[in-house]
């Protein structure tokens, strides 16, 4: 028999024998299997003994459920190749692993390439480095035994406040948006990677973290249609193979309930797929989230999802619960074996058209010669040092004068780390630096007067702001005593320079600056941009991508 299926077969192109041997093994999988297929747990690729309770978790789940996929988490660079290789063989059907390489390999698996924050690329205005950023991703990712990138971030940071997207985006301008996106898009999926836009129907205007409650997006239809939705409908047009569903609430279309867009068929089936017509995979946000958890069971939440039309449910906190839930859901005629046809041939295409089915292993001996190549780096440090932007200046003197004594006051909003003690010791090497020091959220009265009075002495004064967004943390804010120091700094004579290694929006809690440098994250590359360019050896050349009127 032969089985058509001509616009799915856009997005994973297969020959005809692949497409019959699909679905052919649709035609004999058991319904629980089929529903396994649909669920992608979580793992943390570090070393664990075989008699651990995490790794038999793991196992299990592979060997008994059967399940889709994995999403990996934290580990190192041979941990993922060989936990990666290990899965696969263990499968009766491959495996898609997954993993969140946003802003490059780095972010989940230590000693890998670290690149620059979505938006630090969109202030570098050279679309091209984007797809090179990709493509650098994607060779990283094929080295992990990773087959799907959940990224690119899609949404337009409209909101100054939004405490989750903010860097991860790359503009609060959806034309700046979705050109970067495909940009991104295509490096991956040019080398076989499946990107994953997110978070439909668009994360920017909410103010409020998914991962510890749902926000509600209160925007109108027609601003939902001409802003948010703007850079997902380009991706589908420009052939995007994988887009995520975030844990929000959008009133405007959903007008009865308040309900996550991940559990609602009116944003999934109707919007999604019957509007704009994407036909390729459909996955969760994560649904251990509390946007998702807090008000739904994790086996409502299972069945929510599948009838809201999503493919793949990322992370339930219980995966036996989730199989379960729509097992029982089929039995009781809830939601029909055609409905879960539908998901689990799309997971089958995109398993054919990766080639899963050759079982190649990643050859360990060949990671070295790819995670963190001197080729990464280098392209790594280009976009950080054509990302740095001149956010404000007031007779800013560049490069620092070799004569001028110089003062370092850190201001964070945690405990200081080895990483925001970057920058100083960057500096450190070039100039002679008369003070040095970290101030956090609890600076105390006497530890200001000490600091003003060494700091008074110097000719300039760099004030590097490391407040960044991280999940569950929520506002990033200046604490009282913090302010306060900036505006006794702000009434010395000497020059000031304040630095954002973090959020750029906090510029507009501080008091009335002169020189203001946004970096778009803490990278240690970006740090060594800053310093380089401080020092004259590059020229700050970055654009505002956003507005911080």
């Amino acid at each position: 028999m032969k089985f058509d299926t001509p616009l799915l077969n856009e997005l994973f192109p297969l020959s005809q024998e692949d497409i019959n041997s699909v679905e052919s093994l649709l035609s004999v999988l058991p319904i629980r299997e089929k529903i396994s297929q649909m669920v992608f747990p979580h793992v943390t690729a570090v070393f664990k003994n075989k008699d651990d309770e995490e790794y038999k978790r793991v196992i299990r789940l592979e060997k008994e459920k059967k399940v889709g996929g994995f999403a990996f988490f934290k580990g190192t660079v041979f941990d993922y190749s060989i936990l990666s290789n290990e899965l696969q063989q263990i499968s009766e059907i491959p495996l898609i692993l997954a993993a969140d390489f946003e802003r490059g390999t780095a972010m989940r698996v230590e000693e890998a390439t670290s690149f620059p924050y979505a938006m630090a690329l969109a202030a570098t205005q050279e679309v091209s480095l984007a797809k090179r950023m990709g493509k650098a991703i994607a060779t990283e990712s094929k080295a992990l035994g990773i087959h799907n990138n959940y990224a690119p971030v899609a949404d337009i940071n409209t909101n100054s406040s939004n405490p989750i997207v903010n860097i991860r985006a790359f503009s609060d301008d959806k034309e700046t948006v979705a050109k970067f996106a495909i940009a991104y898009m295509h490096g991956l999926q040019n080398e076989k990677i499946i990107a994953t836009a997110k978070h439909f129907p668009g994360h920017g205007r909410t103010d409020v973290d998914s991962h510890r409650e749902l926000p509600i997006i209160n925007c109108s239809k027609e601003e939902l249609y001409t802003e948010e939705l703007f850079p997902f409908i380009e991706l589908i047009t420009n052939g995007i193979q994988s887009i995520m569903v975030g844990h929000l609430a959008v009133p405007a279309i959903d007008t009865d309930s308040i309900i996550p867009a991940t559990f609602s068929k009116r944003i999934v089936t109707d919007i999604l797929k019957a509007e704009l017509g994407f036909n390729g995979l459909i996955i969760t946000d994560a649904l251990n989230m509390f946007g998702a958890t807090n008000d739904y069971s994790v086996a409502e939440a299972a069945r929510l999802s599948v009838q809201a039309g999503v493919d793949i449910l990322l992370m339930p906190p219980d995966c036996d619960i989730a199989i379960d839930s729509l097992v029982n859901a089929v039995t009781d005629g809830m939601i029909s074996e055609e409905r879960i046809n539908e998901s689990v041939r799309k997971i089958l295409f995109a398993k054919k058209y990766l080639g899963l089915w050759n079982r190649t292993e990643i050859n360990l001996s060949e990671v070295r010669n790819v995670i963190a190549s001197k080729k990464h780096i280098e392209l790594s440090q280009q976009i950080a040092d054509a990302s740095i932007t001149i956010a404000k200046q007031n007779n800013l003197e560049l490069p620092i004068s070799i004569d001028k004594t110089i003062s370092i006051i850190t201001l964070t909003d945690i405990v200081e780390t080895e990483l925001e003690a970057t920058f100083q010791n960057y500096l450190k090497a070039e100039r002679e630096i008369r003070v040095s020091v970290f101030i956090n959220k609890e600076i105390n009265e006497n530890k200001i007067g000490r600091i003003i009075d060494v700091a008074k002495t110097s000719d300039l004064i760099i004030v590097p702001l490391f407040f960044r967004i991280r999940a569950y943390q929520g506002e990033m804010n200046l604490s009282l005593s913090q302010f306060k120091l900036i505006e006794t700094l702000n009434s010395l004579n000497a020059q000031k320079i304040f630095i954002s290694f973090g959020d750029p929006y906090i510029i507009k809690q501080l008091p009335a600056i002169d020189n203001y440098l946004s970096a778009y994250g803490d990278s240690k590359i970006s740090q060594y941009a800053v310093v380089k360019g401080l020092l004259g050896k590059i020229k700050f050349t970055g654009k505002l991508p956003i507005k911080l009127e």
